[in-house]
């Protein structure tokens, strides 16, 4: 149980920045309704995805495993297309002279944080055992 709560709470946290506008300083991105990647179809399976792999129990640990690593890399993928959208949005609309290596600093932030997400992870996989009491 203490696994289980661990990581719960590790993949909240590493979410919790994508409650915020991710492109605050650009303008024409405030118009675009679904450019938070927390509004992506995908995030919304990904989040289901891991919470299936960390509450449900299976007879079969890979499952597990696939099924929780599934989850956050589900969520680096609605970040990508949430990034990609607004790339879309701007040159379609030839407002991309924009300094895109200044104003989407977000975007790396939630990045390197998903990626930490993915080797804490890693490391409460292999390194810390749930107890095997019986009731």
């Amino acid at each position: 149980m203490k696994k289980k709560v661990i990581l719960a709470l590790a993949y909240l946290f590493s979410m919790m920045p994508m409650l915020f506008h991710p492109y605050a300083s650009v303008v024409e991105a405030k118009q675009l309704p679904n450019i938070n990647p927390i509004y992506q179809p995908i995030a919304g399976i990904a989040i289901l995805v891991f919470f299936l792999g960390v509450f449900v129990t299976f007879k079969n640990k890979k499952i597990t495993s696939v099924l929780r690593y599934g989850g956050v890399i589900g969520i680096i993928l609605a970040q990508l297309m949430s990034y990609q959208q607004l790339h879309h949005y701007l040159f379609m609309h030839q407002t991309h002279n924009i300094n895109t290596h200044l104003v989407f600093i977000e975007v790396y932030l939630w990045m390197m944080i998903s990626i930490m997400m993915l080797i804490f992870l890693w490391i409460v996989e292999n390194r810390l055992h749930d107890d095997k009491k019986s009731v």
